[in-house]
C-alpha cells in the first residue's frame, strides 16, 4: 500500500497517512536550537522565499533573469559563483519528502554532486546558525537516504548567499544524525505523555 503524504503550504505542516508529523524545523525549534521565523521580519522572509525560488528556477534552466527584482540579481551572481567555484552540479532542488521510519517531514533545498560525491546543500539568505543547520542537514540526509538506498547522499553543507559572493560551510560531524534523532525521540515522547 502506498503512503498518503501531504504538505499544507500555509501552515507548513506535514501529514503522513492522516497523521500530523513534525517538520525538521519544528523539531529543532522545539529543541530550542532555532527560532523559526521568530526574529525574521516579513520582508526578510519574503526575500528568502524569493531567493529560493530564483535559485530553483536557475537550476532548472527556466529562470527569466530580466524579470528578477534588482535586489535579487546580485544574489543570483553569488549563487552562480558558488556553483562554479565549489564545482557543484545541482541534481535536485526544492525536494520534499518524509521519513517513514522516524516520522518527520522535510523539504531540502539542494542535492548536488561535489567532487563526485552526492551532497545535501542548505541555502541561507541570512547568517548560518551552525548549531542548527548541521542538525538540519543531518535530518535531510536521513530522510533523503531512505529514498535513495543505493545512491545515498554522503556529504552535507550550507551556503549563505551574499551579493556577488557566498560563504560555504561543510558539516562533517558523524554524530549529527544521532543527535537530531535524539531530539526527535525526546519531543515525541513528551508529546505522547503530554509533558510540557
Amino acid at each position: 500500500m502506498q503512503d498518503e503524504f501531504y504538505f499544507d503550504e500555509q501552515t507548513h505542516t506535514y501529514y503522513l497517512n492522516g497523521l500530523k508529523i513534525p517538520s525538521v524545523t519544528k523539531v529543532l525549534q522545539d529543541a530550542g536550537l532555532v527560532k523559526f521565523y521568530g526574529n525574521a521580519t516579513e520582508n526578510s522572509r519574503k526575500f528568502g522565499d524569493a531567493m529560493h525560488l530564483m535559485t530553483h528556477y536557475d537550476d532548472l534552466g527556466t529562470l527569466d533573469v530580466r524579470s528578477l527584482d534588482n535586489n535579487l540579481k546580485p544574489y543570483l551572481l553569488g549563487y552562480r559563483k558558488f556553483l562554479q567555484k565549489e564545482k557543484i552540479v545541482i541534481i535536485e532542488s526544492e525536494l520534499r519528502g518524509y521519513s517513514k521510519k522516524y516520522l518527520f517531514g522535510w523539504t531540502l533545498d539542494k542535492v548536488g554532486i561535489k567532487n563526485g560525491v552526492k551532497t545535501i546543500i542548505d541555502l541561507k539568505s541570512g547568517v548560518i546558525n551552525k548549531l542548527a543547520v548541521n542538525l538540519q542537514t543531518a535530518a535531510y540526509k536521513i530522510g533523503y537516504n531512505e529514498y535513495h538506498k543505493k545512491d545515498k547522499a554522503v556529504k552535507r553543507g550550507a551556503v549563505q548567499l551574499l551579493p556577488h559572493d557566498y560563504k560555504y560551510i561543510q558539516f562533517d560531524d558523524r554524530t549529527d544524525e544521532s543527535v537530531f534523532l535524539a531530539f526527535l525521540t525526546t519531543i515525541n515522547y513528551k508529546k505522547l505523555h503530554n509533558i510540557k
